[in-house]
């Protein structure tokens, strides 16, 4: 099997299963495990000890190299059980871990060997507790365990295969509170359930952008450039900032500002703006997300013919920069690497907003639908800097928004006006998309994982206030909430209008 045609899932099965470890280092790209021999002839190795008593004790062999030269396995010595590998007619004792004079009297197990026989992996009694090893040569080396360095020789680790080419071996681990699978390569213990989990936080860049474009949209031009006051003259400029955070769904904070110019003719307002966006993200284990780019928004609204709707159009185009710092956790603590890709995004809304409806002695309300599509896309690229660096490959994603909500409009003095706007969002997309790579400095983890679903629908509330600082100068202020969705928690916009 090749390294290409495996593939992890993030989320694993239960660590604890040898049949999934098993399964693991196949995955891990050629491991040589335990074989049932095949051979007409049975043929006794013997047992560890002495040969004069040998026929009392008991061995059994767990694994053989490729070419069948070297068997590796465990033996009664006559005072414990260890290791063994046996060439030609010689079975070694491979000894134990910990103090080398009293390693007699501690238990070992070897497990697994490479193509060339010369790697051996298996567990040791250390005197303390149980650790995976490596055999070299004529050496025993202990591979420690998962969780905190400073009391990893308190916790327990197995390995269970090994790589032909013995460069990467594959087992569990205590990491202090649960048992992991480790890969074990450049005398580094991987931590492989959290650097899968590692992994969805550079694979959520498109969601960021997705964000990222939407939050001028639905900020700044949360509402028709028409719907604002025209102050007496047919042209407009504006400076706005946006900003949006979220602490539920995800850690994140989002700020965009832009300038733009808009102008009237007849029953069309027409306006352009050009604008720079920010996303930083916290992700697992002392990570973090920066997006960085520059949009170009463009917008139409025309009054129908019951001169109070709107039918506006409004398209934004972007492209953005990440740059992502994933951490992971290792038998040695946590380990980092960066990576940085290329990103584009479109997004177009058609939006009606509706005449105002009157009942009774409320205010009248003013109703208004929304249909958003969008298209991300991320380039391919590689990690720099840790021990186990990932390639992604490219990712593109499509999105479909809708929106229904009403607004409410109150005047609040002669320059002042107060909105109230209460909508209803819901994603027609039900996932993300999916994203796949592999660990580029081993090829022992090549994954292929499914999108995370999407929190369909959401509310969202929130307030203008419109207030003339002069005849010509219009302050607008916004704050909209939401549940926890795919929106940000909180998200603001003030803006700027001078008529000319």
């Amino acid at each position: 099997m090749s390294h290409h045609q495996a593939c992890c899932r993030v989320r694993l099965p239960h660590f604890g299963n040898l049949a999934f470890l098993k399964a693991a280092a196949l995955l891990a790209g050629g491991f040589i495990l335990p074989a049932t021999s095949r051979a007409a002839n049975i043929i006794d190795l013997g047992a560890l000890g002495d040969p004069l008593t040998a026929a009392s004790r008991s061995s059994s062999a767990t694994g053989v190299s490729a070419d069948g030269s070297v068997i590796v396995g465990y033996g009664y010595s006559g005072t414990t059980t260890h290791a063994f590998k046996f060439v030609g007619t010689t079975m070694t004792d491979l000894g134990a871990l910990g103090d080398p004079l009293t390693a007699a009297s501690r238990s070992s197990s070897a497990t697994g060997v490479s193509a060339d026989g010369s790697v051996i992996v298996g567990q040791s009694d250390t005197g303390t507790t149980y650790h995976a090893f490596k055999f070299v040569g004529t050496t025993m080396t202990d591979l420690g365990a998962l969780g905190d360095p400073l009391t990893a020789a308190s916790r327990s680790s197995y390995a269970t295969g090994v790589s032909a080419d013995g460069s990467v071996i594959v087992g569990q681990s205590d990491t202090g509170t649960t048992t992991h699978a480790f890969i074990y390569a450049n005398s580094v213990m991987l931590d492989v359930v959290e650097w899968m989990a590692s992994i969805s936080g550079p694979a959520g860049i498109l969601p960021i952008v997705n964000s990222l474009s939407s939050m001028p949209l639905e900020g700044a031009h949360h509402r028709p450039l028409m719907s604002y006051d025209a102050m007496g003259k047919t042209s407009q400029s504006w400076v706005t900032g946006d900003f949006g955070s979220s602490s539920r769904k995800s850690d994140s904070a989002t700020t965009t500002g832009e300038a733009g110019v808009s102008g009237t003719f007849g029953d069309v307002v027409a306006g352009v703006a050009v604008g720079y966006g920010a996303q930083n993200n916290d992700l697992l284990f002392g990570g973090s997300s920066n997006v960085t780019g520059q949009y170009l928004l463009g917008e139409a609204d025309t009054r129908l013919a019951d001169k109070e709707s709107i039918l506006s159009l409004t398209a934004i185009v972007g492209t953005w920069k990440s740059d992502t710092l994933r951490g992971y956790a290792t038998g040695a603590g946590t380990d980092y690497s960066h990576g940085a890709t290329d990103m584009k995004s479109a997004s177009v809304r058609l939006r009606l907003d509706g005449p105002a409806m009157k009942f009774g002695v409320v205010p009248a309300f003013t109703p208004f639908a929304s249909f958003t599509w969008a298209h991300t896309s991320a380039d391919a690229y590689s990690e720099t800097g840790g021990s186990f660096d990932a390639q992604f490959d490219k990712q593109t994603h499509n999105s479909q928004e809708g929106r229904l909500g009403l607004t409410t409009k109150y005047v609040l003095g002669t320059n002042t006006t107060l909105l109230a706007t209460a909508e209803w969002i819901h994603r027609f997309d039900k996932t993300q998309s999916g994203f796949s790579g592999t660990d580029i400095d081993h090829g022992a983890l090549p994954f292929s994982v499914a999108g995370a679903a999407i929190t369909r629908d959401q509310a969202r509330f929130g307030f203008d206030i419109d207030h003339k600082l002069s005849a010509d100068t219009l302050l607008n202020v916004s704050v909209h909430f939401t549940g926890v969705g795919e929106a940000p928690d909180v998200s603001g916009a003030i803006s700027i209008r001078r008529a000319f």
